[in-house]
């Protein structure tokens, strides 16, 4: 129980000076001089403080891809991927894009940025391109168009796979 309460006080902690640091960088990210690529990179760098935040099993989705479940169900040494459903450089370009946002990226955080589903690196790779600025849409989209199903499934089912049982 310590070690879920100090998680939501570093993800609180996290999230304050990451409000901060986008404050600071959005006149910059918006001034009509700055590049293209200055802007990619900006968003680069907030889409990499977005991954370091704090992420645990509560923003699984309960959904695993059908080919990472078949391989743990063979038994196969497989290593799984958390793939977050939304792209984090998207989301820190709505951060950065935000005149008048009024939701704390803690909350926009906890309810969409850090849901993941599980999948294989294969297929973590697969999605990427799908994921990208100009071609993303939602999530379901970008499944579809990499080709790779997701099943429900619960904790326990999870568990039992991961254990091999």
């Amino acid at each position: 129980m310590a070690k879920r309460a100090s998680i939501g006080i570093k993800l609180k902690e996290r999230c304050d000076v990451l409000e901060k640091i986008i404050a600071s960088m959005a006149d910059t990210y918006r001034n009509k001089g700055t590049t293209a690529d200055q802007k990619a990179f900006i968003e680069t760098i907030i889409g990499a403080a977005i991954w370091y935040l704090p992420h645990t099993h509560k923003y699984w989705t309960g959904k695993i891809s059908k080919d990472a479940k078949e391989a743990l169900l063979l038994g196969k040494k497989t290593r799984l991927t958390k793939e977050l459903q939304y792209p984090r450089k998207l989301a820190a370009k709505e951060l950065l894009s935000a005149t008048d946002r009024d939701v704390p990226i803690i909350e926009l955080y906890e309810d969409i940025y850090a849901q993941f589903n599980i999948v294989t690196p294969l297929e973590n790779k697969k999605i990427s391109q799908f994921q990208r600025d100009g071609v993303f849409i939602d999530i379901e989209g970008a499944y579809k168009a990499a080709g790779i199903e997701l099943l429900q499934i619960t904790n326990e089912e999870l568990a039992s796979l991961l254990k091999g049982v």
